[in-house]
């Protein structure tokens, strides 16, 4: 009895948590009107509320009493953070509690690595899209380009005079316009990227929670950073992509350009892994700390095409597990 009592509080604790955390983020003074000395923590709110949130339910699921029960408080802290706080902040702190359950719920069932993630990218998707539609990224953009010139103008065309001025402004525009559309044509790519990198976060920060409670969570599939590997359908993510820009149909060409981009990111980030783990083998430490100063200031093209090409190459040729091979052989 004692310990089904202890085990009901910690939903109910991570529901008060979450309670107080909702109302200091809805109450966050707009427009910079925070005082000086707030503003770190306000600023640690911000970034660090999705992810505290998440997982102290994932946490709760994991280490609760019966599921039901958890469900059933979190289904009342959500309703009651809806009917207290505004739309925008209430229906953050539902996904982001949805997000926590599910990732609890995976992590119980054992689920695939891949699969788990997307379960949680999935609850994170809604949220991404009610806040584009309601602050749509061309409003943005207006203002960045509104800055930007202020800022030319200040500062760059002091010494110019007519006609070498409007020439001068002119071009800088042009190129100011060329950039931003780059910016709303690949905008919805970095959405993702960032929401598939807050899931996995999510996920291992839920994990390390309940081994930390004793709670054996793991996903089949996973591996260590220097041997893991992306599920090949990226690499058919990636040429569905290619294949819709190639259409040239304005809405197709902007889907697969972002598709293809989420695609070489996460592709990129294999390849990394597949370099590091070379690195790692062939190196001494001090040696790898120069290597990826070199690569990481003054060669960073390289080290960002190399890793495109690396990931690409491991998808299919398994680079790491050659090497492995032959390294046995070797001892033979």
């Amino acid at each position: 009895m004692e310990g089904s009592r202890q085990s009901l509080m910690r939903p109910l604790v991570v529901a008060l948590v979450t309670a107080g955390l909702t109302w200091g983020l809805d109450r966050i003074p707009a427009e910079g009107s925070a005082a000086t000395g707030a503003l770190p923590a306000v600023m640690a709110l911000l970034l660090f509320y999705p992810f505290i949130v998440s997982a102290l339910w994932a946490w709760a699921l994991m280490t609760g009493p019966q599921i039901q029960w958890t469900l059933a408080i979190a289904g009342i802290t959500s309703a009651g953070i809806l009917v207290l706080v505004s739309p925008e902040v209430g229906w953050q702190a539902v996904v982001d509690c949805l997000a926590g359950l599910v990732a609890g719920w995976v992590l119980l069932a054992r689920w695939r690595l891949d699969a788990g993630w997307i379960a949680v990218v999935a609850c994170l998707a809604p949220l991404l899209v009610w806040s584009m539609s309601q602050l749509p990224v061309q409003d943005t953009l207006q203002e960045m380009r509104t800055l930007a010139v202020t800022n030319l103008e200040q500062t760059l065309w002091l010494d110019l005079e007519e006609p070498e001025l409007s020439r001068a402004r002119q071009q800088q525009e042009q190129r100011i316009d060329q950039t931003l559309n780059l910016v709303a044509r690949v905008y919805p790519s970095f959405l993702a990227v960032g929401m598939i990198g807050q899931a996995g976060l999510v996920l291992l920060l839920g994990m390390w929670l309940g081994r930390w409670s004793g709670v054996r969570t793991r996903l089949r599939g996973g591996a260590p950073f220097l041997q893991w590997r992306l599920p090949f359908y990226v690499v058919w993510g990636l040429v569905a992509g290619l294949g819709l820009l190639l259409t040239r149909a304005p809405y197709l060409a902007a889907i697969g350009l972002n598709l293809a981009l989420v695609a070489v990111l996460l592709l990129m980030v294999q390849g990394i892994t597949v370099q590091a783990y070379f690195v790692s083998r062939l190196m001494s430490g001090p040696m790898q700390v120069v290597f990826w100063l070199i690569m990481g200031f003054p060669l960073f093209a390289v080290l960002v095409a190399s890793s495109l090409v690396l990931g690409l190459a491991d998808q299919w040729f398994d680079l790491r597990r050659r090497h492995r091979e032959y390294e046995a052989r070797e001892v033979e």
